[in-house]
Order: structure tokens, then sequence, then C-alpha cells
């Protein structure tokens, strides 16, 4: 009984924290005159990715391994393929042409290094260092974008005011000066609530599925790769398909094309360097090469129509449950 407690507390909490998490999302984006993609590539997707951090390390340094590995390798192929499909399912995703340009060419990288890395069998402390790396290198990409669009809109702004002043406004100029500014503590509190929503209702929902697994005896891969997973993937998929509903689709893309960058490049780069991951031979094999390849395959997804269909959205929940059946077969 209270394993169902658990669990219906822990979606009702996560809802909630989604909700007030793209409401101040959203709001710094237009307060600081950020892009809703770079707010979703950064803030939102490291705030989303904390429970996989949690977990991987605790079960890192608890010696499980097989856990650590599998849920964020699991979390990566549910955010493409059940969070990004779901998504797209709900509202048709507009991808904007510098997602591809900037952003997936890191997503690309981070899916095909982890192979690589663990094909000696471990993420050692140097692999980890070097994923680490690979994490700083995208936030100050990502900065670098956040300092040059707020020196953009304050310039707008200016010119559209100066502009105003001297009588030749158009309607543009002043749509750009009436557009609400919300106050900075108001959006960093619903940010702030927001992550512990998440955070805690996903963790109550994990405990709780958990708690039910493992009645059924079932193995440490298959509860990393699946329940632990998808437990910690729900800020992801409460954040974009709350996003979608909203019509924030730059939020709902770029959630999840940066936590999968942010879980293998900063969560397994932390974790590696804590303690050394083993990495058991089926992870190696089919489980990366399905993350590589839904990777691979959000390419030809955004470049036609730099969009993504709702069929194109169920095609990629097919591809995961076909997944997950394996897994668990």
């Amino acid at each position: 009984m209270s394993e169902w407690i658990l669990v219906a507390g822990g979606l009702l909490v996560l809802s909630a924290g989604a909700e007030l998490f793209v409401r101040g999302a959203s709001g710094i984006a237009t307060r600081f005159g950020v892009s809703k993609l770079l707010v979703g590539l950064t803030i939102a997707a490291y705030g989303t990715s904390a429970p996989e951090l949690a977990v991987s390390s605790v079960a890192a340094l608890k010696g499980s391994s097989a856990v650590s590995l599998g849920n964020v390798v699991g979390s990566n192929v549910a955010n493409l393929g059940l969070v990004l499909g779901l998504a797209a399912v709900i509202r048709p995703l507009v991808v904007h042409a510098s997602l591809l340009k900037r952003e997936v060419p890191f997503l690309l990288v981070s899916a095909l290094l982890l192979p690589l890395l663990a094909w000696d069998g471990q993420i050692s402390r140097l692999d980890g260092m070097l994923l680490l790396c690979g994490a700083l290198l995208f936030t100050g990409v990502c900065a670098v974008q956040a300092i040059v669009q707020e020196r953009q809109t304050r310039r707008a702004r200016q010119e559209a005011r100066a502009r105003l002043e001297a009588g030749a406004a158009s309607e543009a100029d002043a749509a750009l000066l009436e557009e609400p500014r919300p106050a900075v503590l108001s959006l960093f509190a619903y940010l702030g609530v927001g992550s512990l929503g998440l955070v805690y209702g996903a963790q109550w929902l994990v405990d709780g599925a958990v708690l039910l697994a493992a009645d059924l005896g079932v193995s440490e891969r298959v509860i990393g790769l699946t329940l632990v997973a998808v437990g910690t993937s729900l800020p992801e998929m409460a954040t974009s398909l709350v996003s979608a509903f909203h019509g924030e689709l730059d939020m709902a893309v770029g959630n999840v094309v940066g936590s999968n960058i942010f879980n293998v490049f900063f969560i397994l780069g932390t974790t590696g360097v804590l303690v050394p991951i083993k990495v058991p031979s089926p992870v190696l094999s089919a489980d990366m090469l399905t993350m590589v390849g839904l990777s691979l395959a959000l390419v030809p997804l955004i470049l036609t129509g730099q969009r993504i269909s709702r069929i194109e959205g169920a095609l990629l929940v097919g591809i995961y449950a076909v997944f997950t059946g394996l897994v668990v077969i």
C-alpha cells in the first residue's frame, strides 16, 4: 500500500513542480531577452537532470555501477524516444536551424564518445575527466550565446525606445517595449520551488516503483534501464510535456537535447571521476547502440521540414516501447 502512496504522491508533486518550473524558466527567457531554446538547453536541462546526477553518483559510490550507467543510458533513450515522442504527439515540434548547427553536434559527439570510452569495459577516472571537459565546453558555448542574445535584445529595446521618443515607432517597437518583464525574484522562486517538486516528486515515484519491482526479482540492469531511467527522466518528461501543452516548443526540444548532453558529459563524467564505472557487456552492446541510433535518427527527423511531426513522434515512442520490451525479456 505504501508503494502506491509513494507513486501517487510522486506524480502529484512532479506535475505541480513541472508547471512552476516551466513558468519560471519561460519568464527568465522573457525577462533577460534570452531565447527559450537556450533556456531549455541550460537551466531547464540541468535542473531536470538533477535526479540522474543524484541516482548515478549514489549508485556508483555504493558499488552498483550497472544501475549508475544504466540510469544514464536508459534516461537518454527515454528522453529521445518517450519524452520527445510524446511531446511531438501532443504538438508537432518546430526545430530551429541553430539547434542543428550548434547543439545537435554536441548531442552526437556525446552519444558516440560514450561507447568508445566504454569499449575497454569501464569508464575510468581519465574518461570521466574527458567527459567533464565536454560539459565545460558545452556550458561555455551556451554562456556565450546567452550573452550575445541578451545584448542584442537590450540594443533592440534601446533602438525601439529611441524611435518611440522620435515619434517614428512601429507596432513591432511598441510590442517590444510593452513586453511584460516579470520580477526576477518571483521567477527564481518559481524555478526553485518547481525544481524541488521535480526532484522530490521523481524520487518518491522511483522509490515506489523500485519497491514494487523488487518483488518481481528483476536484475539491477533491468531496473536501471527501465524503472530508474524512466523515473529519473520524469522531470524532463513533465517539463517537456507541459511546455508542449503551453506551446513552448523551443523549451520542450531544448530540454531533451540539453539533458542528454548533460547526462553523458557531466553526470557520467562526475560519476567516473568519483568511482570508475564497470560496463556490463549488454549495456555496451544493445543499450548504448540504441542510444546512439536514436541520437543519429534525430538529425533526419529535424531535417525533414525542421520539425518533428506527430507521426514521427509516435514512431519514436514505438521504438522506445520495443527497446523496453527487449530489455525486460
